[in-house]
């Protein structure tokens, strides 16, 4: 029987069960570090304006435990893989991951002053809040009557902070230049920054679902004084050898892959 193939593919079989299951144990061990649930209590501290109570705190941990449950169980059944707006979100991450895996130098005065001769001008700028709704999942009308509630609590002066959805990015911005929005947000966003008026919330689609922004600080393109000149320069050089990681980082990946296209 020791000889016996059949013998030695059940033995197999059944030592791949166990090794899965002691994986799939260590799946199941979920911590919550001391830090997520600061980070839950100033969350409820902000949403509800005074310091959560243990009951509205231990609720707030509930709801995280069940969030994390229930991603790491689509994980497993491998439902990012047919959500564009979450593959779209991981290759997003990777990409910020790569330009920020190595670290960038301070360029040379004289490498600093060539770069510099070519960039002349202050990008507009703009400051805002948004408020934001997931669209994946929901009916365009289903996101419309959210937007529209939305847009009802905060002209009745509901904290924006306590309105919308999580957003990854944030939900306030300050003195960001409008290229930045576009590659953050989408030309659309970027767009009604913009033309916004001040101090309106005004509707903006983007990849990510529904926004409601609102625009408190907008400035002109202008010419950049010498000190600005040189710390813009500094930035942007440092942006462009970033993104150079990343398409080398990218480039490694492509090398390292077998890659077949079928016509």
């Amino acid at each position: 029987m020791l000889k016996e193939p059949l013998l030695h593919f059940a033995l197999l079989g059944l030592g791949l069960f166990l090794l899965w299951g002691v994986l799939r144990a260590d799946d199941r061990v979920l911590v919550v570090p001391a830090a997520t649930v600061e980070r839950l209590r100033a969350d409820a501290a902000r949403r509800l304006g005074h310091d959560p109570e243990r009951a509205e705190l231990d609720a707030a941990v509930d709801q995280h435990i069940a969030d994390e449950l229930l991603y790491r169980e689509g994980l497993a059944l491998g439902l990012d893989r047919a959500d564009p707006v979450v593959r779209q979100r991981v290759i997003q991450k990777m990409r910020f991951l790569h330009e920020d895996l190595r670290a960038v130098p301070e360029p040379g005065e004289e490498e600093l002053a060539a770069f510099a001769g070519e960039r002349l001008n202050v990008p507009a700028q703009v400051a805002f809040e948004h408020v934001h709704y997931r669209g994946d999942g929901r009916s365009a009308a289903e996101l419309d009557a959210l937007v529209e509630a939305a847009r009802g609590r905060l002209a009745a002066g509901e904290d924006p902070a306590s309105v919308g959805e999580a957003f990854a990015l944030g939900r306030a911005f300050t003195g960001r230049a409008l290229p930045i929005v576009e590659r953050d947000l989408g030309p659309d966003f970027a767009q009604a920054a913009a033309d916004a008026p001040l101090g309106v919330w005004t509707r903006a689609d983007t990849p990510y679902g529904a926004h409601l922004l609102r625009v408190t600080e907008r400035s002109e393109p202008r010419s950049a004084s010498p000190d600005e000149l040189r710390a813009g320069a500094t930035e942007e050089w440092k942006r462009q050898r970033r993104q150079e990681h990343a398409d080398q980082a990218l480039q490694e990946l492509r090398d390292a892959a077998t890659i077949r296209i079928e016509r």
